[in-house]
């Protein structure tokens, strides 16, 4: 099984907090941090776990590109085999987290990789710096003066 490169991971789990699917929790103290799914990513993962066993996307990452590429076509279904609601839930999933149609295929491995090894996510996909600004930025956004 290939493996995601490092920048994606952080690239990717930016998107995840952004979009509220994950969470960073801060430790006592202001010891080491946390990151956890919410209900929202939980959920969403849990659905999208079945997209990628029934398509055979976690096999390797060109299986994703070309599954997410078929999935924005016009004909997707009857290219693929992917029912409508299939499709319509991965882009669904995939426009919550600001990936386009166009997505890049690394963001997209690492994505499908965070999903199914998703008891396995930690602060560690982030920079210490990231991880401050994303914190600021999550309590500028609960505070309202970001819109």
């Amino acid at each position: 099984m290939e493996t995601a490169n490092n920048s994606s991971t952080v690239s990717v789990g930016a998107k995840l907090l952004n979009s509220r699917w994950i969470e960073i929790l801060n430790g006592p103290d202001g010891g080491d941090c946390k990151v956890r799914w919410t209900a929202l990513g939980m959920r969403r993962c849990s659905l999208l776990r079945h997209v990628i066993d029934d398509f055979n996307l976690a096999a390797k990452a060109g299986a994703v590109e070309k599954f997410n590429r078929d999935c924005h076509e016009r004909l997707a279904g009857a290219e693929t085999g992917c029912e409508d609601v299939e499709r319509d839930f991965w882009r669904m999933c995939l426009q919550e987290l600001s990936f386009g149609p166009e997505a890049d295929p690394d963001s997209l491995w690492t994505l499908v990789q965070l999903i199914l090894t998703g008891s396995q996510l930690s602060a560690d996909s982030f920079t210490a710096l990231e991880l401050a600004i994303l914190q600021w930025e999550d309590t500028v956004h609960e505070n309202g003066a970001l819109r």
